[in-house]
């Protein structure tokens, strides 16, 4: 989708844009973080304290409601989007093109439905996987699961980080795959309380040793998915997107299996492309109070000033400069589909 973004909130190099949020919400160029959402705590909001943000619109209101919050975005660079809850999640890329008399506004999803992803998988020792997973060997690393859940995020810029480490360590281990234990127990004898025996009461509430147990999931899908959690890392500018599930298969072995989201930078033949396909409406206007007739009634009195102003203005100009405006600019092509709708 591919939307226009009225010159208002297109001022030097960024562009103003209210985007949707939700429970868990995480905004990210290959720099840093932008947005960073936890329930109902907001970690990160670069706009919050952005030098330019007093020469844009709605400037004094980082969160413009209770489901928008305010941000400056970049020209010609890629952003990516999550956000989500136990309702569900939705991952996009954001791209901005900049135009003389608007901006264009790139919001595609992600390919993530996984159900017919390539797979691939691999043994690792812990060693091995405590590596991979180590989030110093990367400029920055995030894990998200499908319930919207950011379960680990670490920035070198921002220096922020949400959990300490991606892989438990054995101990935990042996208290993640009781408390599973347990957990399947009381389903059981819930469904049918045959199942409520003294035998059975003791097997689900004994701990095994980390020797004793064998193919735990330790990430893994709900359900009929194939996965739950994505990883997200940036390294030197770049970004990696993959589905991931580890299983515990025994002391010291650890089986990753991954499947990679791909992430392409659009250009502006996509925006060709798409502008010859679709009409590109606006990006809608942020919700106002209704105003009172004086208000109205000044803002016609400087629109009708502003107007006789543009007229003489026109009425001036030289055909000669509009030739040379026109060979400095853009192609055709472009200066229609950047120039503002009349």
């Amino acid at each position: 989708m591919i939307k226009a973004i009225d010159k208002k909130y297109c001022i030097g190099d960024l562009v103003q844009l209210m985007p949707y949020t939700d429970s868990c919400h995480l905004i990210v160029n290959a720099d840093e973080i932008i947005l960073l959402k936890v329930g109902d705590k907001v970690l990160v909001n670069k706009y919050a304290n952005h030098p330019s943000r007093n020469l844009f619109p709605y400037h004094e209101k980082e969160q413009n409601d209770r489901n928008h919050f305010t941000e400056l975005f970049e020209y010609n660079k890629t952003y990516l989007n999550f956000r989500g809850s136990v309702g569900g999640f939705s991952f996009h890329q954001d791209y901005f093109f900049k135009g003389s008399e608007r901006a264009l506004y790139l919001d595609q999803s992600l390919p993530v439905d996984d159900r017919n992803a390539v797979k691939d998988s691999i043994e690792l020792s812990r060693q091995e996987i405590e590596e991979l997973f180590d989030s110093s060997n990367y400029d920055s690393m995030y894990v998200i699961d499908r319930n919207g859940r950011i379960s680990f995020a670490r920035n070198d810029k921002d220096k922020i980080c949400i959990g300490k480490k991606v892989i438990p360590s054995d101990d935990e281990i042996v208290e993640m795959e009781l408390r599973n234990r347990k957990g399947d127990y009381n389903i059981a004898r819930a469904i049918n309380p045959e199942n409520d025996t003294t035998e059975n009461n003791q097997k689900a509430n004994t701990p095994k040793t980390i020797d004793e147990i064998r193919d735990f999931k330790v990430y893994g899908p709900f359900f009929f998915a194939n996965y739950s959690d994505m990883l997200l890392t940036v390294k030197d500018g770049k970004f990696d997107l993959k589905w991931f599930r580890i299983d515990f298969i025994e002391k010291d072995r650890f089986r990753l299996t991954t499947s990679p989201i791909a992430i392409v930078e659009p250009t502006i033949d996509d925006v060709l492309s798409y502008s010859g396909k679709y009409d590109i409406d606006y990006t809608p206007e942020p919700y106002k109070p209704p105003k009172s007739f004086s208000e109205v009634h000044t803002e016609e009195n400087q629109a009708m000033a502003v107007n006789s102003t543009l007229d003489l203005i026109d009425s001036q100009e030289q055909p000669e400069d509009e030739s040379i405006t026109e060979e400095k600019g853009l192609k055709k092509s472009l200066r229609r589909l950047f120039k503002k709708n009349k």
